[in-house]
């Protein structure tokens, strides 16, 4: 038997690499999946991720689990980039912001500052207080109270605002104003302008750059804040989306324009979208998202002008656990969402000996990206079993109406644009068909090998029957008869 050895040393390697293959496969078919939830906090990063914190399930039990969607490769609706985190606070619907430079991740809640520091992968909480001073000692508020506040971050000076988030309130005298935390020193300030005696609750906010303002919808109506001036301005109603709460309010390109979706307005969960010119103040309807996609109390981002939006409740009251994207380009909502190019480079001036021009070599693939910086947005969310009004929200606010109209900012304001790719469709793409294709690859391949190891198993199998059928391994050129006993035939002289 031992000019088989190397036959079977052959399948022993072959069924190795069967299992091998095996692991390797179960390895990649393995993907984290989220537990969908209604109310998420959420945070992003344009053209990086868009950072996910807890929420409440079905049964309105917190969790803690924390995730980013990837916003640095392209994938499809059906198979977005999800990316486990390590757990963080039990928190829904509580104020989330981005850092100025993109490092910490900022969560309230509870009265605590939670921080998740980007690059360590740790979250921390903050030890300095949340109070005025020693008497009195106003702090945000804990438990339930944040819940339903909502969080900007300002791109110029770094501080993140929360309308509602300081509670400065001393015996009978009732106070909310807007709480300020810088994370460069770890301080907290509030902005008693910006004051009332009761607490919005399930409002949305942005930040704009070019307005120097933060612009804030709910159900009584649309506002902007300047920050400098302490000036609330009423935007115009006419040919507007109706004022709602528990939507979406994102900033795109610094904040020249706004995006609204979804959210509740008369009591009905919406399934519009909006955007809006903030130099104009003029607003564009595009396309209803489809019935049974309308959220409220949804995750939201934007990145490389596409809008991205998870979790959350449609109109049932049923949690929804698609992701859905929309095109600002093309104004209409699809199935992929493309990052962007990875070839785009930004036009750079390098210092020259002397002034003799060169010339500069052109090519039909180079490419140029201006963008601006994103500013970190959160979008707005409920504490609802069901789908229901927040009738018990008082419409009047606290602030005194300066003016009924808009004006321009005065003085040259500089925006900033993006100029996509020539094509951002095809290296984009492939990848994500790449990894589906690598996939079925390895499929068919561990199909095709766990058969080529059976039909060698088999082969191996009768192969040690013609050989004790006939060979004697005592005497290789006697054959043994047919009928005759083996011991007998062992036992016959030769």
């Amino acid at each position: 038997m031992t000019r088989h050895a190397p036959f079977f040393n052959q399948t022993r390697s072959t069924l190795s690499c069967i299992y091998t293959l095996l692991f390797i496969s179960a390895a990649c078919a393995q993907q984290f999946q989220p537990d969908v939830t209604l109310g998420p906090s959420s945070a992003f990063v344009d053209g990086k991720a868009l950072y996910i914190l807890g929420g409440d399930s079905q049964s309105l039990s917190q969790n803690s689990q924390a995730f980013m969607i990837d916003l640095s490769v392209s994938w499809g609706t059906s198979n977005p980039a999800f990316t486990k985190l390590p757990d963080g606070p039990e928190a829904s619907s509580s104020p989330s912001a981005i850092s100025r430079d993109g490092k910490k991740w900022y969560n309230l809640v509870n009265g605590t500052s939670h921080v998740y520091d980007i690059k360590s992968g740790n979250w921390t909480q903050s030890t300095a207080p949340i109070q005025k001073d020693k008497e009195s000692k106003p702090k945000a508020k804990g438990g339930p109270s944040t819940v339903g506040l909502a969080a900007v971050s300002n791109p110029d000076t770094g501080d993140i605002y929360i309308p509602f988030g300081y509670d400065g309130s001393m015996g009978r005298t009732k106070s909310f104003s807007m709480l300020t935390v810088n994370l460069t020193n770890e301080t907290y300030d509030h902005d008693d302008k910006y004051s009332s005696k009761t607490p919005q609750r399930f409002y949305s906010v942005a930040w704009s750059s070019p307005l120097q303002s933060l612009v804030y919808i709910d159900e009584s109506g649309l506002y902007s804040y300047n920050i400098t001036t302490k000036e609330r301005v009423v935007l115009p109603k006419k040919e507007a989306p109706k004022p709602r709460s528990e939507a979406c309010l994102l900033s795109v390109n610094g904040g020249s324009r706004m995006v609204l979706f979804g959210g509740i307005a008369e009591k009905t969960v919406q399934k519009d979208i909006w955007v809006l010119d903030t130099l104009s103040f003029k607003w564009i309807r595009g396309p209803d998202v489809a019935d049974g996609d309308e959220r409220t109390r949804a995750a939201c981002g934007v990145s490389n002008d596409y809008i991205i939006v998870w979790g959350g409740a449609n109109k049932q009251g049923q949690i929804s656990n698609s992701t859905l994207v929309y095109d600002l380009r093309n104004g209409t909502w699809t199935t992929d969402y493309v990052a962007l190019s990875t070839n785009t480079t930004s036009p750079t001036v390098a210092p020259t000996p002397t002034p003799t021009p060169t010339p500069t070599p052109t090519s039909s693939n180079m490419t140029i990206s201006v963008t601006a910086s994103p500013t970190a947005n959160t979008t707005t969310t409920t504490l609802t079993t069901a789908i229901t009004p927040t009738d018990s929200i008082s419409p009047t606010l606290p602030f005194k109406e300066t003016s009924t109209s808009i004006q321009s900012p005065s003085g040259s304001v500089s925006t900033s644009t993006s100029v996509p790719a020539e094509s951002t469709s095809g290296p984009d793409r492939s990848t994500h068909v790449a990894r589906i294709a690598v996939g079925s690859v390895v499929g068919a391949l561990c199909f095709a090998v766990v058969a080529l190891g059976l039909v060698y198993r088999r082969r191996c199998r009768l192969a040690k029957e013609k050989l004790m059928k006939d060979e004697d391994p005592f005497a290789p050129n006697a054959r043994l008869d047919e009928g005759t006993p083996v011991r007998e035939f062992f036992r016959k002289p030769r």
